[in-house]
């Protein structure tokens, strides 16, 4: 597919070719981190979250240009499409080495989502890379179900095994909704409030409301922001949860995904901070 940041029209002002070559180069600096998603239970790798990233002084810095305000549509669907390239050839290349089996969770920006060239994106991206359906996460803002086009596109890609993970899920009073509208595969939510379920009856409630509505879809529960061992005692506390943070690792490249699966055993890998 042509990428459409390198699309510009010959009789553009100077200032706004100015501004597509800026933009083109700021893509160009940009490169994939990864982070692994926690069975608890099992002890082992449930999904990898892949962000576009600055690299500074061997740290991963997500950057905040993939869904900027201002941004042409095709700046954001060209970052979107340089992600999820990279990330799908990574997560080919962890199964042919390792055999894994956990899909790679690709974050996508509502605007991308109602994009009408979006589902011929990753349906396009997907044929490049040659990988299975069902090995590709999109994770999706709660609040984008709003949008009646982005039901769709998710319905579409859904039907051709595509899975999607809702994240901020809770945080509008419509979000059980969501769960009727597209086929979920996991939905994610902040370790703030399965912090404040430990002493909150009304936030245990919720955060059991959320857990159930999921499993009622045959969707997973993730926590993200996970720090500290309290954390992982707290999500112990609530059923089969996956988890997602700093606790587990920082970010790393591809290549430190690779090394974790053959070190330690494909997605069997242990984590020895876990305490279960």
């Amino acid at each position: 597919m042509c990428n459409p940041l390198a699309a510009t029209a010959f009789d553009d002002p100077a200032d706004a070719r100015t501004d597509d070559l800026r933009e083109v180069e700021f893509a160009a600096t940009l490169v994939v981190a990864y982070q692994p998603q926690m069975d608890l239970k099992r002890n082992r790798i449930a999904a990898v979250e892949a962000r576009l990233c600055v690299e500074s002084g061997g740290q991963f810095i997500p950057s905040t240009g993939h869904d900027a305000v201002g941004k042409s549509a095709a700046h954001n669907l060209g970052l979107t499409e340089r992600c999820l390239l990279l990330a799908c050839n990574a997560r080919r290349a962890w199964r042919r080495e390792t055999g894994s089996d956990f899909p790679v969770c690709v974050p996508i920006p509502p605007a991308v989502l109602e994009h009408p060239g979006f589902v011929p994106l990753v349906r396009s991206v997907m044929q490049q890379c040659d990988l299975e359906p069902r090995l590709l996460e999109l994770e999706i803002l709660d609040s984008a179900f709003a949008s009646q086009r982005a039901v769709t596109a998710l319905r579409e890609l859904c039907a051709d095994g595509i899975r999607v993970c809702i994240d901020g899920f809770g945080t509008r009073a419509s979000s059980l909704r969501s769960l009727t509208l597209a086929p979920i595969a996991k939905v994610r939510v902040g370790i703030a409030l399965v912090r404040a379920a430990e002493s909150d009856r009304g936030a245990a409630v919720f955060l059991r409301a959320i857990a159930g509505a999921a499993q009622a879809v045959g969707a997973s529960v993730c926590a993200t922001g996970v720090a500290s061992q309290d954390d992982v005692r707290a999500l112990n506390g609530f059923g089969h949860l996956l988890a997602q943070g700093v606790l587990f690792g920082a970010p790393v490249d591809g290549d430190g995904i690779l090394t974790l699966l053959t070190d330690r055993g494909a997605e069997t890998a242990e984590l020895p901070v876990l305490i279960l």
